[in-house]
């Protein structure tokens, strides 16, 4: 799949490994995806504050809940949501936790190896199941198209549909689903050109 990616969507597929490293994420998670495409390129960007969006209060909070998942024991948003279905309060129980044996007990621990995080890969973050859905779900989409290259626009509607924490947090802003991909079959995120085929 990576092959398929063009110039823009690798440089955000790369950034957003880098953001979940650089927080200790042991995932690269939906919001790591979508911090990564308003940084990288023009197109979603231009799509949220065409949309009403204020772009930077996108970045932040996308910022600070990637960051406050980091300090949940390494668990991603699907363990959170798995654990909540026993009905267990994840929010009260970490807190017991960093409340009794301190705030380092919810951060992911290091390898043998000094100061490195024990992540999987060769010490690169993975993709959570949404991020690696919606990644699929843009493929998928390059190829209804018949495109030669995955764009960041294709990775914006991946993102867009499969990844919850992204929707929730872009409809704080005003902005959904069906107007962000009317705005790209509009206005596309191809020279500025119409994209017939995004909705």
């Amino acid at each position: 799949m990576f092959e398929r990616l063009s110039r823009q969507a690798r440089a955000a597929v790369v950034s957003a490994s880098v953001t979940a490293l650089d927080e200790g994420s042991e995932t690269i998670e939906g919001l790591h995806l979508l911090r990564a495409l308003i940084t990288v390129g023009p197109t979603t960007p231009a799509a949220l504050a065409d949309l009403g969006a204020d772009v930077n209060a996108v970045v932040a909070q996308a910022e600070a809940r990637t960051k406050h998942a980091s300090t949940r024991a390494g668990l991603t948003d699907e363990d959170v949501e798995a654990i909540r279905t026993l009905g267990v309060d994840v929010d009260a129980l970490l807190a017991k936790i960093a409340a009794d044996l301190g705030p380092e007990a919810l951060r992911p621990r290091p390898s043998g190896r000094a100061g490195r995080l024990r992540l999987t890969g060769g010490g690169k973050p993975r993709f959570s199941m949404t991020a690696r859905k919606s990644l699929e779900l843009a493929l998928r989409h390059t190829m209804r198209l018949n495109e030669a290259h995955l764009s960041d626009a294709h990775l914006l509607v991946g993102l867009i549909r499969a990844d919850e924490a992204t929707r929730s947090l872009l409809a704080e802003q005003g902005v959904t689903e069906t107007e962000l991909l009317e705005w790209l079959r509009r206005d596309g995120g191809q020279g500025g050109g119409a994209v017939p085929a995004y909705a």
